[in-house]
């Protein structure tokens, strides 16, 4: 269904039903022609991929940092047996700030 046929629809249905039916009634071409103006499908898909992506990449960042200290702080442990795990992570996150730093 085209968006024009949508809309107007969707202004008839409020009508019939009561929802802001004075409203409509009164400025039915001006709500039709703002919806129609001030809704664009091609630039709400580009911002909700656009969202989507800003939003994994910093999921996908922050678990590669997580995995970074976690495997860092394998290697460290491994190495230096009597190590507990908590100074092993410590470690792994000075190391890792001290490169990011950099």
């Amino acid at each position: 269904m085209p968006i024009k046929a949508a809309i107007e629809r969707a202004i008839e249905e409020c009508i019939e039903e009561d929802i802001l039916k004075t409203y409509l009634r009164k400025h039915r071409s001006e709500v039709l022609g703002s919806l129609l103006t001030d809704f664009d499908m091609k630039a709400y898909k580009e911002a909700v991929y656009e969202d989507g992506y800003d939003t994994g990449y910093g999921a996908g960042a922050k678990n590669d940092h997580e995995k970074s200290i976690d495997n860092l702080a394998k290697y460290i442990q491994s190495n230096n047996p009597g190590l507990s795990w908590d100074d092993a992570v410590s470690k792994a996150e000075s190391i890792l700030s001290v490169e990011a730093k950099q």
